[in-house]
């Protein structure tokens, strides 16, 4: 009797461990969809979308270059000749000129990076005016903006398809790394201190692309990928140590020594995609008439899919951002937030003549032809 009794608390024991193994195997699973069904809300929050009014809308002439960005205290709008600073109320605070053709602006906090596509110089302003203003020899043929305001420049030599050049904010140089493929996207940590490079290459007609990871301290690549069958057109590091990265025909996530976790081919052609440390987002005009596709990705997740997939009944995507675990898609005559479980947090109904817009503290600023309306947007 005693050992009967004995082998029934062992038994007991083994399925208890057996069934705890399980769980813990299998949790890329069940804890995304546990995850998603303790954030779900319990109720979509519908917008108005009533276009605020006071110095709201921005009115400004027709223009062949119209770019709105966000700042973490207001928005940044460049045209033909002015790069002018806002406050959330929409307040001007102040108008810089400026001489470039074709400016490219990158935003990083209070900070605005602009330069001249294939042009020869570039410019780093705040609200108060301008930081910095740096010419270089070569053309510019890319160039970012760290949070510490580095500035990360490519271009092209004669012995070098891409030539990646980091300046300090004082326009110091304090790195250079070089490759025989072309680079097409950087993404700075957010302290500064290093970055992801996209490279590319051609051959017998096809993009390939391999990623990099390099750290402003050491001359010695901290990560290089696998190649990769796709044009990755964005890459990020996110807090988990992983890669995410965004080609035109799939998406992909390595791990911290370059190998693929997952890989997504696209349904549909890509219209958009965001990433964050935290969240990756990349959406599809639908196969019907006024739908499409949201596939989110997140950096806790072991799955090998996307978290979630969401249909979306407001038109094709035009346009989408993500921040704080959230995305912000905007469709043809709707506005929506989604969480990362794909819940529908809010929603807005808008005009299907916006090019652009920004997200900033529960409100959205949207670019039109002839001016900039903003909506509140609480998520």
């Amino acid at each position: 009797e005693k050992n009967k009794k004995l082998y029934k608390k062992i038994a007991a024991i083994a399925v208890v461990v057996a069934f705890g193994v399980g769980v813990y195997a299998s949790r890329g699973v069940w804890v995304p969809k546990l995850e998603g069904i303790l954030d779900r809300p319990h109720a979509t929050i519908v917008n108005d979308g009533k276009k605020q009014s006071g110095n709201f809308p921005l009115t400004f002439d027709e223009s062949s270059v119209n770019v709105i960005k966000q700042l973490s205290d207001g928005i940044v709008r460049v045209d033909d000749r002015n790069i002018a600073f806002y406050d959330e109320s929409g307040n001007k605070i102040s108008d810089n000129s400026h001489n470039f053709a074709n400016p490219v602006v990158r935003t990083s906090g209070k900070r605005v990076l602009v330069y001249d596509n294939g042009g020869n110089s570039f410019r780093v302003l705040n609200k108060k005016g301008e930081l910095l203003s740096k010419d270089i020899d070569q053309s510019i043929l890319l160039a970012e903006i760290a949070p510490d305001s580095t500035v990360a420049v490519v271009t092209q030599t004669e012995k070098y398809a891409a030539v990646l050049t980091v300046y300090d904010s004082s326009g110091a140089e304090i790195y250079q790394w070089s490759s025989s493929r072309r680079i097409l996207d950087i993404s700075f940590d957010k302290d500064g201190s290093g970055c992801c490079i996209s490279t590319f290459s051609s051959s017998s007609g096809a993009l390939r692309s391999v990623i990099y990871y390099v750290t402003f301290d050491s001359t010695e690549e901290k990560m290089k990928s696998e190649q990769l069958e796709t044009l990755a057109v964005s890459v990020q590091r996110n807090d988990n140590g992983d890669y995410w990265v965004v080609g035109d025909t799939c998406f992909y996530k390595l791990d911290s020594n370059g190998k693929i976790l997952m890989q997504y081919e696209y349904p549909e052609e890509l219209s958009d995609y965001a990433l964050t440390d935290t969240t990756a987002a990349v959406a599809f005009d639908g196969i019907q008439r006024k739908t499409g596709t949201l596939a989110v990705f997140r950096s806790d997740s072991d799955g090998d899919k996307p978290d979630s997939v969401v249909y979306t009944q407001s038109g094709k995507p035009k346009k989408m951002t993500a921040e704080n675990k959230k995305v912000i898609l905007l469709g043809e005559d709707n506005i929506e937030a989604y969480d990362s479980a794909g819940n529908l947090l809010a929603t807005a109904a808008v005009s299907s003549e916006y090019l652009d817009f920004v997200y900033l503290n529960d409100s959205v600023y949207f670019l039109g032809l002839h001016e900039i309306n903003k909506i509140a947007f609480e998520t």
